[in-house]
């Protein structure tokens, strides 16, 4: 059974990007880019099958804790 680590052994969640680690960097630096956030909604938003898609609740989660997290840093 896996369980979370408790509260102090985590990462803090206000983090600057001087404050991330070296792999989480470009993720951020790519989170935070307008453009990118833009280009990558336009890409999403794509009809695959023309009237016959359905909402993607990945998708939704995916923008909604993007712009949260890019409101909560801009």
């Amino acid at each position: 059974m896996l369980k979370y680590a408790a509260a102090e052994n985590q990462p803090s969640q206000g983090r600057t990007r001087d404050q991330l680690k070296e792999y989480e960097r470009p993720i951020f630096d790519k989170f935070t880019d307008v453009q990118f956030l833009e280009t990558l909604v336009k890409f999403l938003t794509l009809e695959e099958n023309k009237g016959k898609d359905r909402f993607h609740t990945k998708y939704f989660t995916l923008f909604k804790v993007t712009y949260v997290y890019s409101y909560m840093f801009s």
